[in-house]
């Protein structure tokens, strides 16, 4: 084993002890373990979502996982309805990724936008700001 890969592993377990001793579930001096992604799709429907994870996850079947939930769940018509779409697909993702730190769900349809915020997103003003400035550079992209 490399030294690099002691090291790697040793500051691993410092940050696994840190998580444990303190009981929070954010290691957000550590985001080298948990980067922010933000995922561009269009909807079945062609509206616009986005979908930000900090996730120390495999998130490759990011894609299958909102094909199945498009599936499953059709996009409704009114708006209380959208609202509830958004923030159950919120909930499912914070369900399948057993190492998520925050989700963010934003999805523009029928002339709105509708967002919905977990974790990291929600409890974390730097975590926020990242988020919506991303999503606000990459819709100019």
């Amino acid at each position: 084993m490399g030294i690099e890969k002691v090291e790697t592993l040793k500051l691993e377990e410092e940050y696994r002890e840190e998580q444990k001793k303190s009981g929070v579930l954010t290691s957000l001096g550590h985001k080298h373990w948990e980067p922010l992604i933000i995922r561009r799709f269009v909807t079945k429907w062609g509206c616009p979502l986005f979908i930000g994870l900090i996730c120390g996850d495999d998130i490759s079947d990011l894609d299958e996982v909102l094909d199945w939930y498009q599936s499953q769940f059709r996009l409704p018509e009114n708006i209380q309805e959208v609202r509830n779409w958004v923030g159950r697909l919120t909930e499912i993702l914070s369900k399948i990724y057993n190492r998520l730190e925050g989700v963010g769900v934003v999805l523009y349809a029928d002339k709105m936008t509708v967002s919905s915020l977990l974790g990291d997103f929600m409890n974390c003003s730097m975590c926020r700001q990242e988020f919506y400035y991303l999503l606000n550079f990459m819709c100019h992209v």
